[in-house]
C-alpha cells in the first residue's frame, strides 16, 4: 500500500498534517471525515533508490521499542489505542509512524489489535500476531509484550553476532578480489608491454602463467560474465517458480561442508526459540509447531518439520519425532525428552536452545579463527606470484639496460 502525506483542517480552523498508509485517497478522505477533519491536500510520497528501501523498512529496534512501550503502558493501565497513539506521536520514522496511527484508529473503531497488525505483515510477523491474539484471549498484554521483547532482542543479537563474525573474513575476501582485478586488469598488461620492449627474451614460468591468465580473461572474460549472469537468472527463475527446486536447493546448502551444519544448527535454534515463546504463551504444542514451522527460512527443514508435525498428530513424542529426522543434537533431544517427562516442555526447550546456540557459536568462532589466516596467506601467495612474475624481471631488465 502507498504512503500518503495529507493536510487537513479541523473544526477550529487549524491545519493538521500527517502520514497515512492506505489503499487510496478515497479511504483517507473517509477516515479524516470520521475524525471531523476536512481533507485539503494529499499526495503520494514517492522516493527512489535506496532511500525508498530504508524509509519503508521496519527495523527490529522499532519493534523492540514498541513492545517495551506497550508493556510499560499496560502496567499503568493505559488503553492500547492510547498507548499506540502516544508511541506514534513520539516516533520519528514515517513508515512505522503512519502504520501505528492507522492501527490506533482501527482500535478506536472496535477492531482487535491482532486484526489490525495482520494487515501489515512486513511490520508484524506471524509470531507477533499470534502472541497478540492469545493476549487478547487471556488479557495478559503486559506479560505477552515482555516475552515478545525478549524474543526480538534474542533474534536481533543473533543476527548481529553473525554479521560481526563474517565481517572481517568478507572484507579480506573483497580486498583480495579487488587486488587481483587491479593487478590483472590494469597493471599486468602495461607491464607486459614494457617488459617485451626492454627484454624480448624467454619469460619466467611465473610471468608465463600470469600472462596466460590475463590473455585468457581478455578473450573469454565477457563470455564468462555472460554465463554467470545467465546462470544466476536461471537459478532465480527455478527458485521462484518450482517448489521442488527450492527444496533441493535448501537441501544442497545444508550439505556444504562445515557451513551446512552451522546453518542447520542456527535454523533449528531459531525454531526452538520461537516454539518456546509460543509454548510459554500457553499455546498447545500442535498449534505452536504449526506457527513456528512457518518462520523457518529453509524449505527442506520446513518439509522435515511438517513430517514431525504429522508424526505428533499420530501420537509420537516431539523428541522422538525430531530425532527420527535427524534435526536435533543429542543434547537437544535429551532436554526436550526431559521436558516431556516432567511436563515443563516450554522452559526446557528454551534452555536447550540456549545451550545449543552457545555450542554452535563456539564452533563458528573456531572455524573463523582458521579462515582469517588462510585468507591472509592466500593474499600473500598472490602478491608473491605477481612480484615474482613482474617486479623481479623488471628490475633485472633495468639493471641490464643500465649496463
Amino acid at each position: 500500500m502507498p504512503l500518503f502525506h495529507y493536510r487537513a483542517l479541523n473544526p477550529k480552523g487549524q491545519y493538521q498534517e500527517g502520514d497515512w498508509f492506505g489503499a487510496s485517497k478515497r479511504h483517507l478522505y473517509h477516515l479524516l471525515k470520521r475524525q471531523n477533519l476536512k481533507l485539503l491536500a494529499c499526495k503520494t510520497i514517492k522516493k527512489e533508490g535506496w532511500k525508498a528501501f530504508l524509509s519503508g523498512r521496519i527495523s527490529p529496534d522499532d519493534l523492540i521499542e514498541f513492545c517495551l512501550h506497550l508493556a510499560q503502558m499496560d502496567a499503568v493501565k493505559i488503553t492500547l489505542s492510547e498507548a499506540i497513539l502516544l508511541f506514534a506521536q513520539n516516533h520519528t520514522k514515517r513508515a512505522f509512524k503512519s502504520i501505528l496511527y492507522t492501527i490506533s484508529d482501527m482500535l478506536q473503531q472496535g477492531f482487535l489489535l491482532s486484526q489490525a497488525c495482520r494487515l501489515y505483515p512486513t511490520a508484524f510477523d506471524p509470531i507477533v500476531v499470534e502472541s497478540i491474539t492469545l493476549a487478547e484471549k487471556t488479557g495478559k498484554f503486559g506479560e505477552t509484550f515482555q516475552q515478545l521483547e525478549s524474543y526480538l532482542i534474542h533474534k536481533k543479537h543473533q543476527q548481529q553476532k553473525l554479521k560481526q563474525s563474517l565481517r572481517y573474513p568478507l572484507i579480506l575476501l573483497v580486498v583480495m578480489l579487488l587486488l587481483m582485478g587491479i593487478m590483472v586488469g590494469v597493471f599486468v598488461p602495461h607491464l607486459q608491454t614494457h617488459l617485451n620492449d626492454i627484454n624480448p627474451g624467454i619469460p619466467s614460468i611465473a610471468l608465463k602463467t600470469l600472462i596466460s591468465s590475463v590473455t585468457f580473461l581478455e578473450f573469454y572474460g565477457s563470455y564468462i560474465m555472460a554465463c554467470v549472469v545467465l546462470c544466476i537468472a536461471g537459478y532465480y527463475g527455478l527458485y521462484q517458480f518450482f517448489s521442488f527446486f527450492r527444496v533441493f536447493n535448501d537441501w544442497l546448502v545444508l550439505k556444504i561442508p562445515f557451513i551446512g551444519n552451522f546453518k542447520k544448527s542456527l535454523l533449528m535454534n531459531n525454531f526452538m526459540h520461537t516454539l518456546s515463546l509460543l509454548l510459554n504463551a500457553h499455546i498447545h504444542l500442535l498449534p505452536s509447531l504449526e506457527k513456528a514451522i512457518v518462520t523457518v527460512p529453509n524449505h527442506y527443514i520446513q518439509r522435515q518439520l511438517t513430517r514431525v508435525y504429522e508424526d505428533i498428530q499420530t501420537g509420537s513424542q516431539l523428541s522422538q519425532a525430531l530425532k527420527s529426522y535427524d534435526l536435533v543434537s543429542p543434547l537437544l533431544f535429551r532436554l526436550i525428552q526431559l521436558g516431556e517427562e516432567t511436563g515443563n516442555l516450554a522452559v526446557l526447550v528454551q534452555q536447550a536452545a540456549a545451550c545449543d546456540l552457545e555450542k554452535t557459536w563456539k564452533k563458528i568462532r573456531s572455524l573463523l579463527a582458521w579462515i582469517e589466516p588462510i585468507l591472509i596467506i592466500m593474499m600473500g601467495c598472490i602478491m608473491v606470484w605477481v612480484v615474482t612474475a613482474t617486479v623481479i624481471p623488471l628490475y633485472s631488465s633495468l639493471a641490464e639496460f643500465e649496463r
